[in-house]
């Protein structure tokens, strides 16, 4: 199964039942989602004892902008050793 990263609609359900005291299962259940992806959510961006939809929809894009640019620095590095591998071998 292929992730899938929680929509800022998503999000303001769980804020609005979070409010009405549902259990992080019945939230999973209501949305088709799995408990445990509730439950890091919630402890991700709960601050003080509130959950806040808009400000975790707002870190969830900025942590995955950052994160997005983790493969090309790996990449680049990867292309040098490679390029020196290959001249070693054709030396």
């Amino acid at each position: 199964m292929a992730y899938q990263y929680l929509t800022a609609e998503e999000r303001s359900k769980i804020d609005i039942l979070l409010s009405k005291h549902y259990s992080i299962h019945a939230i999973g259940s209501a949305l088709k989602i799995s408990p445990s992806t509730i439950s890091r959510e919630i402890l991700r961006h709960t601050k003080g004892r509130q959950y806040d939809d808009q400000q975790a929809h707002q870190s969830a894009k900025e942590r995955r902008l950052k994160a997005s640019g983790k493969p090309y620095k790996m990449l680049s590095i990867l292309m040098k050793y490679i390029d020196i591998l290959i001249k070693k071998m054709e030396s």
